[in-house]
């Protein structure tokens, strides 16, 4: 079982030793854990969290001031102005994974894989993890429930 706990995703993890298969009780098989993909949904969920906060409709947000100033004293564009660079790094959600690039650069660059780059993002990830619970508490859950998961593994030791 992989189990994976932080205030944001990813952003402090824990791990508990993990198997890279995972037993399904009733299908009697195993399901490949991708944890690669769980580092690339987590990519996605950003942009779409920053997409459902939507459009802050204040004055202050507005920034009419700004625009004023910009406009009327200014160089007549926002690129110089210190508001826009704050707003740059603290409302917008840069992707650490994908490319921001055009298609043409990218091709150019050799096309990176996002599957690697994930790959090695979920490897920096599991290698802070720290064990979540004592080794008494994990002698409790295997002697009342069967757990397959070697105690000494990680999912690093685990992780292809």
């Amino acid at each position: 079982m992989c189990v994976l706990a932080s205030e944001k995703p990813f952003s402090q993890p824990v791990a508990w030793p993990c198997e890279w298969w995972i037993s399904t009780a009733g299908t009697g098989g195993h399901r490949r854990c991708a944890l690669e993909a769980y580092v690339i949904d987590d990519e996605m969920l950003g942009s779409i969290r920053q997409v459902i906060r939507g459009i802050e409709i204040t004055d202050e947000a507005l920034s009419v001031d700004v625009i004023r100033d910009v406009c009327l004293n200014g160089p007549g564009h926002f690129l110089g102005h210190a508001q826009t660079l704050d707003l740059m790094n603290s409302t917008y959600e840069y992707p650490a994974l994908a490319s921001l690039e055009p298609a043409d650069a990218w091709v150019e660059a050799g096309g990176p894989d996002l599957r690697q780059k994930a790959k090695a993002r979920a490897r920096e990830i599991l290698s802070g993890a720290t064990r979540c619970i004592s080794d008494e508490l994990d002698h409790q859950i295997r002697q009342r429930f069967p757990i397959i998961a070697d105690p000494t593994q990680t999912a690093l030791n685990n992780f292809p």
